[in-house]
């Protein structure tokens, strides 16, 4: 059995254009850790390298949306509670 990332179809439109081979993923882990790595290499705006540049911005974007959109229905509610008590 294949199971499909889940996430926003912005999302998979920018992984078609961006990162093609992550919407070929199976495992949300593999396609977290392939986000993460083409922000290393690319993400990064000069001179000091330390922000993030348009590609960085939006790749963290793309990242958070498979995490959040890979949870349970309980699992965003307790990631979401944790949330509030961080900003507390």
């Amino acid at each position: 059995m294949i199971l499909m990332l889940k996430m926003t179809d912005e999302s998979a439109n920018w992984l078609k254009e961006n990162l093609p081979n992550v919407l070929d993923m199976t495992e949300i882990n593999d396609a977290l850790d392939a986000i993460s790595y083409a922000i290393d290499e690319k993400g990064f705006a000069p001179p000091d390298f330390y922000d993030y540049n348009d590609f960085g911005r939006k790749a963290q974007s793309i990242r958070d949306d498979l995490f959040i959109s890979s949870l349970s229905e309980n699992e965003l509610e307790e990631y979401m509670n944790k949330l509030d008590r961080n900003y507390e």
